[in-house]
């Protein structure tokens, strides 16, 4: 029996489970790779490594104050 034989109905319903485990092992393939570049980060390195500009120079106000010529 050839798939263009089937009803309307029944050929959606293969297209999406294919869609769904495609999907799945996709998911699961990226997944693993995620895991993989986190163990390999060293995470107090990050920052370093990244080269962000530091904020020693600026002062932030607390919650509530004000910054108006005082």
């Amino acid at each position: 029996m050839k798939i263009q034989e089937l009803s309307l109905k029944k050929r959606k319903l293969i297209l999406w489970v294919i869609i769904i485990v495609v999907a799945a092992l996709l998911f699961s393939w990226w997944g693993g790779n995620v895991i993989k570049t986190l163990q390999t980060i060293s995470l107090p390195k990050v920052p370093e490594e990244l080269n962000l500009p530091t904020f020693e120079g600026i002062k932030i106000p607390e919650y509530g104050q004000t910054t108006t010529g005082q």
